[in-house]
């Protein structure tokens, strides 16, 4: 069985001869390799930056969106890379420094997990921010001290401190052991300081688990040339699914950080 290097290997060989990796033969023989991966070496995330190259040069759409999701959720520090097999490493062919994933697809990973930190933030700060802007009552003070602190024995909160040395995968992890009925308190009744916590992390906890699916190989391939219009713009018209066409299952996120088109005619 070959490994992940042996791929590298092969990668390394076809782009050193203008073989094309994008054939059907080197497709079949990637999906093959890619379908006995589970009795390979047992994947982890340093596997998810090693297989995220091959993937993409082969053109495994499933593979490719696995990784990305992989990385996307368990990256541990500010950036997400991608990386080589280290016995690729120490005895590199020639054409190694070209052998790395294009810079703005890695922008577009690492923009899926600074959307995934900014998601996870505003549902858990937005009855803060409301009691803070609108609470007028006793009882406020006391609401406040209770949601910050039973957050914080998840060791999620503050959140910017959890993500700055822990994955987005481990914060949905510590939400899943709240328990927040042992800090609500008898309110005044006001919107603003009456709120279920539980429910609040419930919410949040399930919103970012299900939000991004990786990336999709044919919607970043649709989003560039001249007829994106077409083939990637058409996604965002009422009753079209955000995955048709697409070989893998994904919703609006996974369409909007695959696009590989100006950044400005996604800002319009």
């Amino acid at each position: 069985e070959l490994s992940i290097e042996g791929v590298w290997r092969a990668v390394s060989v076809a782009q050193k001869y203008g073989f094309s990796t994008s054939s059907e033969s080197a497709t079949a023989w990637f999906d093959e390799w890619y379908k006995k991966l589970a009795s390979l070496v047992k994947a982890g995330y340093k596997h998810y930056t090693m297989l995220l190259y091959p993937a993409f040069i082969f053109g495994h759409r499933g593979a490719f969106a696995q990784a990305t999701k992989y990385l996307v959720y368990h990256n541990t520090g500010s950036y997400i890379p991608d990386h080589q097999p280290r016995e690729f490493i120490l005895e590199p062919p020639a054409n190694a420094p070209s052998l790395h994933m294009p810079q703005h697809i890695m922008h577009q990973i690492n923009a899926a997990r600074a959307r995934l930190k900014t998601i996870l933030h505003r549902a858990l700060y937005t009855p803060i921010d409301r009691l803070l802007k609108e609470a007028r009552c006793n009882c406020a003070p006391t609401i406040l001290y209770n949601y910050e602190s039973s957050l914080a024995r998840t060791g999620v909160w503050p959140l910017e401190s959890k993500l700055m040395s822990d994955s987005v995968i481990s914060a949905i992890h510590d939400l899943r052991a709240y328990d927040g009925k042992q800090w609500q308190i008898q309110t005044c009744g006001s919107l603003a300081c009456t709120f279920d916590f539980d429910k609040i992390v419930i919410t949040a906890r399930e919103e970012i688990g299900n939000y991004f699916t990786g990336l999709c190989l044919d919607c970043m391939t649709a989003s560039k040339g001249a007829d994106a219009d077409e083939k990637y713009w058409s996604h965002s018209k009422p009753g079209v699914n955000w995955d048709q066409g697409c070989a893998v299952s994904h919703g609006q996120p996974s369409w909007y950080f695959s696009f590989m088109g100006p950044r400005e005619d996604m800002t319009e």
